[in-house]
């Protein structure tokens, strides 16, 4: 098993990830030099900020862990999911409200509860774009698009008129204790971070080592011999982004019931978008998903100071995300720039054995 893991992540790539990531440093370091910044400072005060604050960096790779689990399945399964954000609202919103009813069932209980009906709204939003795609030929990526817009209208008004908690700010009312997922003591986090990290490891372990994640695999590698083999190519598409609609509304529903305690308006901008990239960084990979989860909430938490401190726009930081998921998502030209150093380093090599 240890072994297996370990093979699956070196297929993650970690060293082109990590040359990558360096690479983009030492591009955002000239960009901030144009800026007449210090690289130096900068990277210094976002990472030591990350650091000090590496609870409150676990706590936001919590929700992003599912938010690129909810696009790495469908697309092992030949599906996008583009649809993240739009899921990981509706299962947040889902989840305070239910937290928030008093139903009379004892702790546990009534948080199990309340995630089994945030995991069923993600997967009825999914299964719908899904059924669209596959029986009315409607691509998913505009439907799962569309569908994060009209959501975040509808979640907005449920907000601010028939579940409003709140009379200064558009939230909800607080979950109830019964119904929250318990934390550590000092710590941002709570067992919602061990729930995301464990259902990465199970979709991984689906993925590879039973027949139906085999299959989804196959479905979406190569859907013509799969369906020469047997494989009913469309049900894995179907599979694929229900579990999606499922992971990305549990994302949401563990930041309400382990974290915030309510859901607000607005609380969840941008995490489908950077579910994307973590799932192209990973290579759709689920190991390498918790690693790649981890570093996006790093630079997110760490560039919260860097304005402050510094005077540099916010907007170096999405600049900076922008180049390592660029160098990340496009293979070629990560292994252009690679395959450049490596030779002139091999000539330097060549050059010094020659003078010697």
């Amino acid at each position: 098993m240890k072994r297996d893991l370990g093979l699956h992540l070196k297929a993650f790539n970690l060293g082109k990830t990590l040359f990558s990531i360096g690479f983009a440093l030492f591009l955002g370091a000239i960009f901030l030099l144009f800026l007449k910044a210090s690289p130096s400072q900068v990277y210094g005060v976002m990472f030591d900020k990350a650091f000090k604050s590496f609870d409150l960096v676990l706590r936001r790779a919590m929700v992003l862990m599912m938010a690129g689990l909810a696009v790495a399945i469908p697309m092992k399964s030949g599906m996008f999911n583009m649809g993240g954000e739009g899921q990981i609202i509706a299962g947040g919103l889902t989840a305070a409200i239910v937290g928030g009813m008093d139903l009379g069932l004892p702790g546990g209980i009534h948080m199990l509860f309340a995630l089994l009906c945030a995991m069923l709204v993600g997967m009825l939003l999914a299964g719908f774009s899904a059924l669209l795609s596959l029986k009315r030929n409607v691509s998913e990526v505009i439907s799962t698009i569309m569908m994060n817009n009209i959501l975040a209208y509808i979640v907005t008004w449920l907000v601010m008129n028939p579940f409003r908690g709140s009379e200064f700010s558009p939230q909800t009312k607080k979950v109830l204790e019964t119904a929250r997922i318990k934390g550590f003591p000092e710590v941002e986090f709570s067992w919602g971070l061990i729930f995301a990290v464990v259902l990465c490891m199970l979709t991984w372990f689906f993925l590879e080592k039973t027949p139906k994640g085999l299959e989804l695999k196959a479905a979406g590698l190569n859907p013509v011999a799969s369906r020469y083999q047997g494989i009913n190519t469309a049900r894995m598409g179907r599979w694929g982004m229900l579990l999606g609609g499922i992971a990305a509304s549990l994302g949401g529903a563990f930041e309400v019931l382990g974290g915030a305690y309510v859901y607000t308006d607005d609380s969840f901008l941008q995490y489908g978008f950077d579910g994307i990239a973590i799932a192209f960084m990973a290579s759709n990979n689920p190991i390498g998903i918790i690693i790649t989860s981890i570093f996006m909430a790093m630079i997110r938490i760490g560039s919260l100071v860097v304005s402050r401190k510094t005077g540099v726009s916010t907007s170096f930081v999405s600049v900076f995300q922008g180049l390592i998921i660029t160098l990340l998502v496009v293979p070629s030209f990560s292994d252009s720039i690679f395959t450049f150093f490596k030779r002139i380093f091999s000539r330097k090599q060549k050059m010094g054995e020659v003078l010697a």
